[in-house]
């Protein structure tokens, strides 16, 4: 809504009147300026939509942290996941597995109301496009992605905080191709060949959908103030929204 007012020295009310060629002629005088108001109309979503956040497993960064390798921390960025990360996300592939199995045929169901129901009724998933996001996400939510034939779409707002000092969140691979590559590879590295190839870690090649990443989506050098970083959450939740 949009609001045409006039100010002056006292309180004026005036008429805004349209010429016959469309030009808005506005009372002149001594005393008076325009000004417009822009009013923001509350805009609710047509539909409810819950949001689930599953936190990235325990990183390499994290570990090394704990064992005060500073070199790691100073030198690398885009840190994969630790052996304690891959745990965590095959631990949330079982959970997943477990509720998928319960709420289907001959299961023994889940609560009507259950969070794990509701996640897996789940119309889309998102990824941060850092590998230690993007390899919780494939290996934790594999079982929901596989049978609903889900593709991970890839958001540049999801991705944590940027700090000068701090490499572990800026990127290394660009497109999905390379950023797979990239989160098979490190998972490969971190878990062995074996584990690799065991039923819970194998065949995690899935669908990824990364418009938001074809080019350099994160920033160098500067760290994110608050206000960029709630900026960045805002226009995330707005695309949640939006999203069908």
């Amino acid at each position: 809504r949009v609001r045409q007012a006039l100010r002056g020295t006292a309180a004026v009310a005036a008429a805004v009147a349209v010429g016959a060629r469309g030009k808005v002629a506005l009372p002149s005088g001594p005393f008076l300026r325009p000004a417009l108001v822009l009013h923001r109309l509350p805009c609710a979503p047509a539909t409810r939509k819950e949001l689930f956040l599953v936190r990235h497993g325990a990183s390499r960064w994290n570990e090394a942290k704990s064992l005060f390798r500073v070199r790691t921390l100073v030198l690398k960025s885009d840190h994969p996941l630790s052996m304690r990360g891959v745990d965590q996300a095959c631990a949330l592939q079982a959970l997943v597995a477990d509720g998928l199995a319960r709420a289907g045929p001959g299961g023994c169901g889940l609560r009507a109301n259950s969070p794990l129901k509701r996640l897996l009724s789940a119309d889309a998933v998102w990824s941060s496009p850092l590998t230690r996001a993007l390899q919780t996400c494939l290996v934790g939510l594999r079982p929901l992605l596989a049978v609903r034939q889900m593709q991970v779409q890839l958001r540049k707002n999801a991705r944590e905080p940027q700090h000068a000092t701090d490499l572990n969140s800026r990127g290394v691979a660009i497109g999905a191709p390379a950023m797979m590559r990239r989160a098979l590879d490190k998972l490969r590295v971190v878990v062995g060949n074996e584990r690799a190839e065991s039923a819970e870690l194998a065949e995690l090649d899935q669908p990824v959908e990364s418009v938001e990443a074809e080019e350099q989506w994160w920033d160098e050098g500067a760290s994110e103030t608050g206000v960029q970083l709630q900026l960045r959450l805002h226009e995330l939740m707005r695309q949640g929204q939006d999203c069908p």
